[in-house]
């Protein structure tokens, strides 16, 4: 998919928000509940199969959630659902690719 290549390749030189994921997809799809699957079989590829962590900013230092990935994304899911609409710029998760 190419929303996962762009998100890969902005994960190895930065740190990319939920709100950029679910930006990118809204190109393609109009549905809030198709959006909030795809984004979520997105990030789980990007973890699965392409090394990309998930995790937050706490002081300003980033925070790898350190749980494993059906966690992670129930995690985005319930923080999402929560919000009760679609995040915005530094809600929710942050995605990146360690050295």
């Amino acid at each position: 998919m190419i929303i996962v290549s762009k998100v890969l390749l902005e994960c190895q030189e930065d740190y990319v928000g939920l709100w950029s994921i679910i930006r990118a997809l809204k190109d393609y799809e109009t549905n809030d509940d198709e959006i909030m699957k795809k984004t979520m079989a997105i990030i789980t590829e990007l973890i699965s199969k392409n090394g990309v962590v998930s995790g937050e900013f706490v002081n300003g230092v980033f925070e790898v959630w350190k749980i494993p990935l059906a966690e992670i994304i129930e995690k985005i899911q319930n923080n999402w659902i929560k919000i009760d609409r679609t995040p915005d710029i530094g809600e929710i998760v942050w995605f990146t690719k360690l050295p």
